[in-house]
């Protein structure tokens, strides 16, 4: 016997992924949410966006906003030795 599967298929270009809706302001720790804007989603869902990538987190604790932040701060600051170390080998190649 054989069986039908129905799919759902999207334009190229579209998106199912919610959409903010709305910026709500917070008197939460300063320290961490200066770099986050809790939002409200299309789909009525509130998170917390990081301004520097553009990530959607749970917005219930400042910890795992606090370990974003100490992840993406290791992450640039491990890009900034790399760079410097490679204008150092590119100056050395030149002289």
């Amino acid at each position: 016997m054989a069986t039908q599967a129905s799919s759902t298929f999207t334009g190229i270009g579209s998106s199912n992924a919610p959409t903010i809706v709305e910026v709500l302001e917070t008197t939460r720790n300063p320290k961490v949410w200066c770099k986050f804007d809790m939002v409200t989603l299309s789909d009525n869902t509130i998170k917390a966006r990081y301004k520097h990538c553009s990530k959607f987190l749970k917005h219930q604790s400042n910890s795992t906003l606090k370990y974003h932040i100490a992840q993406d701060e290791a992450a640039s600051e491990a890009r900034s030795f790399e760079a410097k170390e490679e204008d150092i080998i590119l100056e050395e190649a030149l002289n």
